[in-house]
């Protein structure tokens, strides 16, 4: 109830995020890394090369929201009368006898795969004059699987479309 007046409040605030330090009910599990490389193909002219992959999941055992308002005590879905489907992602507050309409909240697992890279050719051409050609890569992509699969995670991946960029940049040194 409203403090002010007494009347009841709606509404309702439900949390989706991370609860793991306090009860543990979020799994996620991630790979990440960076590899870089530099080749001087000559004393003017070299390579260098970037990349950095990175997968993500995440799986949920359990949803929850504020009971009450001014207090950190949770209703859980599944428990205490209440309802979740996870097949549909519908769940309900005060299950199917209860005056509360169901939720719809989706499935909230997830998988993220992303992988970006750079590749920077470096020419000088003459003492102080030099030309750099980049090239960067990214792609990403995110499903609502949840299972660690790095493997399927990069497969997937590649599927999907990717954005290219290229640069050229020129420096030119006037009084050699």
């Amino acid at each position: 109830q409203f403090k002010a007046t007494g009347l009841p409040v709606g509404g309702r605030i439900i949390n989706t995020t991370s609860g793991a330090g306090l009860t543990g009910n979020f799994g996620q599990n991630n790979y990440a890394s960076a590899k870089a490389a530099i080749a001087s193909l000559t004393q003017t002219l070299s390579l260098e090369l970037y990349v950095q992959p990175l997968v993500s999941s995440g799986t949920y055992t359990q949803l929850k929201e504020l009971s009450a308002p001014n207090t950190y005590d949770f209703l859980r879905y599944g428990e205490q009368g209440s309802t979740w489907d996870r097949e549909s992602g519908i769940v309900d507050p005060d299950g199917p006898d209860g005056p509360a309409a169901p939720i719809e909240v989706g499935n909230p697992d997830f998988t993220f795969a992303s992988v970006r890279g750079n590749a920077v050719v470096r020419w000088e051409w003459s003492p102080g004059s030099t030309l750099f050609l980049v090239w960067a890569h990214n792609r990403q992509n995110s499903t609502a699987v949840g299972r660690f699969a790095p493997g399927e995670a990069f497969g997937e991946l590649r599927q999907v479309p990717a954005d290219n960029i290229l640069m050229a940049k020129v420096t030119w040194w006037l009084n050699p």
